[in-house]
């Protein structure tokens, strides 16, 4: 008879960091790539960002993998169908963990920041902890799910990012998405930008939240 059994490990996680975390710091994002990337290539996105200001943590999701065939470049991934509820659990507690290690009682505003699967793992982090976060900017991506119905997260307000040219969000989806945030009860705004499935550096950095 085969059982199938569950035991929690302790695994090392890589996180990246961009800026001087000080009395000065304004924003303190928590930014979570997308699949396949590498959160040490994809911090790079906010290399630009004023580090007096802007303290950037990026961590890496837990599962890695070769991308192409059995060598190559290597990428991560947040979760698989495989094992869901389980990955779930896990990553929500290890942004329990860097919020921890890096923020604790800060006076900074949090913004939770997803790009594309990250967006998912953001938003159910966001919906699952009692810890403070100021603002969300998802971009190009689905929040979890279960979130349009069972959402929590309706007072934090949220920047949703779309490029025009984004070859994996159809005209309809993007429809359908808004439609659907609307009637989850997120307070969010829409933002355009003409590109594709990408984090575009001036979009990113011409974001407002005061």
């Amino acid at each position: 008879m085969i059982v199938e059994h569950t035991i929690s490990v302790t695994k090392h996680a890589r996180i990246f960091t961009h800026g001087n975390l000080n009395s000065k710091t304004k924003y303190i994002w928590i930014a979570c790539h997308g699949y396949g990337m590498l959160a040490k290539f994809f911090i790079e996105k906010f290399e630009d960002f004023a580090p007096e200001e802007h303290f950037v943590i990026a961590p890496e999701a837990l599962s890695k993998g070769y991308i192409d065939g059995l060598t190559g470049r290597v990428g991560a991934s947040w979760m698989t169908k495989e094992d869901r509820t389980n990955e779930i659990q896990d990553y929500i507690n290890y942004l329990e963990s860097v919020y921890e290690k890096f923020i604790k009682n800060h006076s900074a505003k949090i913004i939770g920041f997803g790009f594309s699967q990250g967006v998912a793992t953001i938003t159910r982090w966001a919906n699952a902890t009692k810890k403070r976060i100021d603002h969300l900017v998802l971009w190009a991506g689905n929040p979890g799910n279960e979130l349009l119905v069972e959402n929590r997260i309706t007072n934090i307000p949220i920047q949703f990012i779309l490029g025009d040219k984004d070859h994996f969000i159809t005209e309809e989806a993007k429809i359908h998405l808004n439609e659907e945030f609307k009637k989850a009860g997120f307070n969010f705004i829409s933002i355009n930008f003409d590109g594709g499935h990408s984090v575009d550096k001036a979009v990113l950095q011409n974001l407002k939240f005061d």
